[in-house]
């Protein structure tokens, strides 16, 4: 079974927040709509995506720390495992 990305949580809120949907922003980032879809779910965009999905997203210092926090545990996580 495939652990659930608590970044991919943070990114989903985001995004929902903002009224975007996820043709959007793969569009935006140049990717696959699928791959939005995965990176919500189970992994993590590489660093340069992540930022520019924050900043489209118009995220808050609060928000992205919230971002940096969530990929932390989730790295801790997966190291545990």
């Amino acid at each position: 079974m495939t652990q659930r990305s608590h970044l991919g949580a943070v990114l989903r809120k985001l995004r929902r927040g903002r009224d975007i949907e996820q043709t959007e922003i793969a569009a935006h980032l140049g990717v696959a709509v699928q791959t939005v879809s995965t990176w919500e779910r189970t992994t993590h965009p590489r660093a340069g995506d992540l930022a520019l999905m924050l900043a489209y997203y118009g995220a808050t210092p609060d928000q992205r720390r919230e971002a940096m926090d969530a990929a932390h545990q989730d790295t801790v996580s997966a190291s545990a495992d």
